[in-house]
């Protein structure tokens, strides 16, 4: 038999590149974070569907459930939770940027709105959840060997 070490997670805080010129200083989310940022994205949804909620609020665009199907709807609301849950994650771990600017070019501080906006891209949102998410897809990795 044989043994093996559990795999350190590094949660030092790092640039950390989201491609395009963009790059984030950020450390990984812990899982009590997560849990927290799911929460808040689900209270976002809950408030974005009885119509109290404020999606400017995190830099989305106002948007309307219409008349799709309902698989059109949960694609949707699946998106717009996938969003919400990054934007407040990154509120938790990011402390600063490059390449983020406003429309003259010049440079933003991190704000939730910001994030919102950035995370409409799925390329950046993608890359930053690779990042961010690190350490929970280790630990689950390890709970299932």
């Amino acid at each position: 038999m044989i043994r093996l070490n559990k795999t350190r997670l590094d949660l030092k805080e790092g640039s950390k590149d989201l491609g395009r010129g963009v790059s984030l200083i950020m450390r990984p989310v812990s899982a009590v974070e997560h849990a927290a940022a799911k929460e808040r994205a689900s209270d976002m949804v809950s408030g974005f569907l009885d119509g109290s909620g404020a999606l400017s609020l995190v830099g989305l665009p106002e948007i309307s459930v219409g008349n799709g199907s309902n698989e059109d709807h949960r694609y949707m609301l699946n998106g717009l939770s996938r969003i919400l849950i990054a934007v407040y994650v990154a509120e938790m771990v990011v402390s600063g940027w490059e390449g983020v600017g406003d429309e003259d070019g010049k440079p933003i501080d991190p704000s939730l709105s910001a994030f919102g906006m950035l995370f409409q891209d799925t390329g950046f949102l993608a890359n930053f959840e690779s990042h961010a998410y690190v350490s929970i897809f280790l630990e689950a990795r390890e709970g299932e060997q």
